[in-house]
């Protein structure tokens, strides 16, 4: 059998493991990722390392060295995931580990790119056999009796790819390498003790393959035929003319999480994580392997936008900025949220820069042409005419070519020269306008969100007041609920009105003067670059310009407005309220930090301790590090 590594790699995986491998794979894991049974994140580790770095390093190389591992080591928490909303069978259900997930995007890409390669095939046959598959005899490949697929001249041969339990096969659409695939899954099943699930596997064809054959092969395999892969790692794996209706799921989904959302009475505050934290994160998956369509990036943004803005279904709400608006850094006095379309790109530009600094890859031998002619020593014309754009096909032509020397990618404007998502979005959708403090200022004010939100609101004059909701062509009149006197707009109701003047009479708070100014002028005198008003008065102004408001809104829903005192009596028990809240969170994340480098004592020994409850029986522990 021919040898497939070179002596100096075999030497390689023969020498003994080191220490430093060990701790490069224990912080290469993610920090929150979930615990197993013992209820030890990796965290845990990253950051008492110093403590017991070296016992877990010994340990982990004695079972290596030893090949033994202790009882359990291995146990992990098995949870079950529904595969519908209402499950009847334990078919219904798909079993997973908590475990540390691996990156999976190069898979995903490949068998796209192998998926529609046999879309378009027109000569050979080749046929992928997929899920649940765990292993293939390399021996029947190094005999050759076992064929992978070639999706370009110079491109590699892919014969499999497994990821988990979703794993794919690639042969030849003929009797004797599907009868070979046959013999390499028994082989594993006898082997591992494990079964293949033939009825949750499929086969699919090339275009060109005749119907005999199809019925041929996969009768031999066992398993049902299919026009395509599927869904592979959770992604379709082939996108056709109408990326629309194949990106579909994408939309429903979020119209589901909406749905449930709507049920939940949150501020605006609250919608902002929501919709940052959760909603703008569910796409990120898809978007990071596959371009989506312009339109399904708008149709998102408007059910997020729908959603900010209280609409409930069909019934109807006023969206008092536009999306593109609310898409600008809150530096800008937008809210931050993002532009779909460009972090897609932003996403996909990722795999680009990791195509280009890592082309030894599979996924980069794959789909990364040679643009340079071997035979000239000069750029392949043809190749770079039908890959790119003419503009750009001129630029490529001007960068001179030296065949003797690498090419060294650096990504400007960032000092370790790498690509990253979060600087192309930002050159993607770079704001030109001025950035004025105010903003900063408001978003650093160290209050509630939902009050640093509504002052926003109030800055951007998207306040329902009544000569706002006239501008939107409701028909009011427009007089002041709380003085019945004057118009109402943002600066009258919370700082001009008779009543707002009784209100910050009473608070004895120092504010910038009223008169002459709208409520933008009098904002900036409040958190701009003067030094008058520290951070604690700034915030209690803030606290007091809520409530204001909240007064008025009862004048205007409930039909009372409440007097003056009453309103700085609430704001001076939520102000009180807050500051205790924060004065608990803070002394929590003192003591929950970690601890310090301390002194050995005269002996030379330091002991540290812990003690919990452990189990579902909540059975008492406790642990100490000598």
């Amino acid at each position: 059998m021919r040898p497939c590594i070179t002596r100096e790699q075999n030497d390689d995986l023969l020498r003994p493991f080191e220490p430093d491998e060990v701790r490069s794979a224990l912080f290469s894991m993610g920090k929150d990722k979930s615990p197993g049974p013992d209820g030890m994140n990796p965290g845990f580790y990253l950051a008492f390392w110093d403590v017991i770095g070296k016992d877990v390093s010994d340990f982990v190389l004695h079972c290596l060295s030893e090949k033994s591992f202790p009882a359990n080591l291995n146990d992990a928490n098995i949870v079950l995931i529904p595969k519908k909303c209402s499950p009847v069978s334990v078919s219904d259900l798909r079993p997973i580990a908590l475990c540390n997930v691996l990156l999976i995007s190069d898979n995903i890409l490949i068998a796209s790119e192998v998926g529609h390669y046999l879309r378009r095939k027109q000569l050979g046959q080749m046929g992928p056999v997929g899920n649940d598959v765990c292993a293939v005899s390399a021996d029947s490949q190094a005999k050759g009796l076992l064929h992978g697929c070639r999706v370009a001249r110079g491109a590699p041969s892919i014969s499999h790819l497994f990821f988990a339990d979703d794993s794919l096969l690639f042969f030849k659409a003929n009797l004797q390498e599907a009868l070979e695939v046959r013999k390499c899954l028994g082989i594993y099943e006898s082997f591992s003790g494990q079964a293949v699930n033939f009825q949750k596997s499929s086969i699919t064809f090339s275009r060109n393959t005749v119907v005999e054959v199809r019925d041929l092969v996969a009768n031999a395999s066992g398993v049902g035929q299919a026009d395509d892969f599927g869904k592979y790692l959770g992604l379709p794996s082939v996108v056709g003319r109408n990326r629309r209706a194949v990106f579909a799921y994408v939309e429903q989904k979020l119209r589901q999480r909406f749905g449930s959302w709507n049920k939940r009475l949150l501020s605006k505050a609250g919608k902002e994580v929501l919709l940052k934290s959760v909603a703008q994160a569910m796409p990120t998956y898809t978007m990071s392997i596959y371009l989506l369509p312009f339109t399904l990036c708008n149709a998102l943004e408007r059910l997020m936008n729908r959603y900010w803005w209280g609409q409930k279904g069909s019934q109807g709400s006023i969206h008092w900025m536009s999306c593109d608006r609310m898409c600008v850094p809150k530096k800008f006095g937008g809210m931050g949220f993002k532009r779909l379309h460009e972090f897609n790109i932003a996403l996909l530009a990722k795999q680009g820069w990791r195509l280009l600094t890592n082309p030894g890859s599979l996924v980069a031998r794959v789909f990364g042409p040679d643009l340079l002619d071997n035979t000239t020593n000069g750029w392949n014309d043809d190749l770079i005419q039908h890959l790119f754009a003419p503009r750009d096909v001129l630029l490529i032509k001007q960068l001179p070519v030296n065949m003797e020397c690498d090419d060294v990618w650096f990504w400007d404007r960032d000092l370790r020269g790498c690509y990253s998502v979060k600087d192309g979005y930002r050159r993607l959708g770079e704001v030109n306008g001025p950035c004025l403090p105010v903003w900063g200022k408001l978003w650093n004010l160290q209050v509630p969100a939902k009050w640093k939100n509504f002052l926003w609101r109030a800055l951007s004059d998207n306040l329902p007041t009544l000569n706002n909701l006239i501008n939107r062509r409701v028909e009011l009149v427009n007089i002041c609920p709380a003085c019945g006197l004057e118009e109402e707009n943002v600066m009258h109701i919370l700082c001009s009105c008779s009543f707002a003047t009784r209100v910050w009479g009473l608070s004895q708070l120092l504010i910038p003067s009223f008169d002459g100014r709208n409520f933008g002028q009098w904002t900036e005198l409040l958190l701009g670059t003067s030094a008058t008003y520290n951070s604690e008065a700034q915030g209690r102004i803030c606290g007091l310009l809520y409530d204001i408001w909240t007064a008025r809104n009862e004048a205007v829903w409930d039909g009372r407005l409440p007097v003056p005192f009453v309103v700085v009596q609430r704001f001076t028990a939520r102000w009180a309220s807050w500051i205790a809240s924060e004065q608990h969170r803070n002394s929590t994340r003192v003591s929950h930090a970690p601890p310090g480098p301390v002194s050995a004592l005269d002996d030379g020994v330091i002991c540290r301790v812990d003690a919990g409850f452990h189990g579902p029986n909540h059975a008492p522990a406790f642990g100490f590090v000598v």
